[in-house]
């Protein structure tokens, strides 16, 4: 399913892949949970600055938050954000993190699986031609008309194209379905 997105290239001559497996960057891959955590909470500041991932890799942070979910066996999606300026992240910011975490994962989840699924559920002709006619600004009960069907089977249409999109609305799946000018899955 997810073949080739998820593949790294692993230089050997990167610090970033020399020192992974002994930094923080690896705790999301020992952990069948998700996860919030901050540079901070690991590392004093001298002893971040003496890490070797830390020093040579990103040498300007001050602090990160890493956000990471299991997506499936030995891959885990992430949100790092990095600060290189003023003071550590807070712990009120963690706690935001947190409280944010399970909405961030939905949009992370959604994003690869639209990225990872296009070609695995195209959307029909008839759906595409309801979702084009949505693009041109018409209500359902005027694509029914226009199409001499009910505005039940245009309802439905709609329904099965958000499911095929991993949407929730007209307009996320108008976006989905003609992004890049080009209609998904066709």
């Amino acid at each position: 399913m997810t073949e080739g997105l998820f593949e790294v290239a692993r230089n050997a001559d990167d610090p970033f892949w020399t020192y992974y497996e002994s930094s923080s960057c690896s705790i999301p891959d020992r952990s069948t949970q998700p996860l919030v955590i901050r540079d901070s909470e690991i590392y004093t500041t001298v002893e971040s600055r003496r890490d070797p991932m830390h020093r040579e890799s990103f040498p300007t942070v001050r602090d990160e938050i890493l956000l990471s979910w299991p997506y499936e066996p030995g891959v885990n999606l992430r949100l790092l954000i990095a600060r290189t300026e003023s003071k550590p992240f807070s712990d009120q910011d963690c706690f935001l993190m947190r409280l944010l975490q399970p909405h961030l994962e939905a949009l992370l989840r959604h994003t690869v699986r639209s990225n990872v699924q296009p070609d695995e559920q195209p959307l029909t002709d008839r759906q595409l031609e309801i979702l084009g006619l949505v693009r041109e600004g018409m209500t359902n009960h005027q694509v029914a008309r226009h199409l001499g069907i009910s505005e039940g089977t245009v309802r439905k249409h709609l329904e099965n194209s958000y499911g095929r999109l991993n949407v929730q609305s007209r307009m996320a799946a108008v976006g989905a379905a003609f992004a890049g000018g080009d209609a998904a899955g066709q």
